[in-house]
């Protein structure tokens, strides 16, 4: 004979009422900031805080270009109620990541006061993170303030000293944005540790290519730009640099055929390339 078993769950009679609503929409992302706002303060902690994050993530569904925008506001609703503290590990995480997703769109359009203030809720989840100290310092430094750039990027750098993604993006701020030849020297040993844990690497290979360019050494630059497209055969901005390190050597003819191979792999570099194209 077959026994069928109930099984009861049980909700808290504060619940109720927010859970009844919510059936009322389709998703969560569905709702408005108020709506969801009113409905998880009628929630116990930890079904607010998880109420709130699947509304975040389930935006990406429905919010089209909002999605950012949406994410940001109710991660925004979920920091200022406290209710971080009854997010689990992975979920506090992926809360990380989404800020620092936001961070990466706004610095993309230039808005560095909209950076600051993502890698700010990135610190107050996580006080050492490499993503929000690296993200705020270099929208410091973005924004003319660089000897607090660097005191950031230092702590990020000596607490993720083996993170090859936090040595490259302390690196890119310091070679193409920091203002002083002492401060731009500090990515060469960021560089060089990258590469020593990942030879292969070759946003490492090609940044070294353009660091050593740079000092008008371009016969060192030119090995590492080889290895960068012989890493990544299909990177066009690997071939950019290639074609830069050729043209710093004045051999145009394979300067010109790396400029062909990046426009071939990304028809939208043609602009920058054009002027040396058509150069005598």
């Amino acid at each position: 004979m077959l026994v069928s078993a109930v099984v009861f769950i049980f909700i808290a009679p504060r619940n109720v009422h927010a859970l009844e609503l919510a059936r009322a929409y389709t998703t969560q992302s569905a709702l408005t900031l108020d709506q969801l706002d009113q409905l998880s303060a009628e929630m116990d902690g930890r079904r607010a805080a998880i109420f709130l994050i699947g509304a975040a993530r389930n935006a990406e569904r429905s919010k089209g270009a909002d999605v950012t925008l949406y994410q940001e506001q109710v991660l925004d609703l979920l920091q200022d109620r406290g209710l971080v503290q009854f997010l689990l590990p992975n979920e506090v995480n992926w809360v990380i990541a989404a800020r620092s997703f936001a961070c990466e769109v706004a610095y993309s359009r230039g808005r560095f006061a909209d950076v600051l203030a993502q890698a700010e809720r990135i610190l107050a989840i996580a006080p050492n993170h490499s993503d929000g100290l690296v993200w705020k310092g270099t929208a410091l430094g973005r924004m003319g303030r660089p000897g607090d750039a660097a005191v950031l990027l230092d702590r990020a750098t000596g607490l993720s000293s083996v993170s090859v993604d936090v040595l490259i993006r302390a690196a890119h701020y310091y070679f193409f944005w920091s203002p002083q030849r002492a401060w731009k020297d500090r990515a060469l040993p960021l560089l060089t540790r990258a590469q020593q844990m990942e030879p292969q690497n070759s946003i490492v290979l090609r940044l070294l290519a353009e660091y050593w360019n740079d000092q008008n050494k371009c016969a060192d630059g030119l090995a590492f730009a080889k290895q960068a497209v012989e890493s990544s055969p299909n990177d066009s901005n690997a071939w950019g640099v290639l074609g830069h390190t050729y043209w710093c050597l004045n051999d145009k003819i394979n300067a010109r055929a790396s400029y062909r191979r990046a426009i071939q792999i990304e028809p939208r570099l043609e602009p920058y390339f054009r002027e040396r194209l058509a150069a005598p």
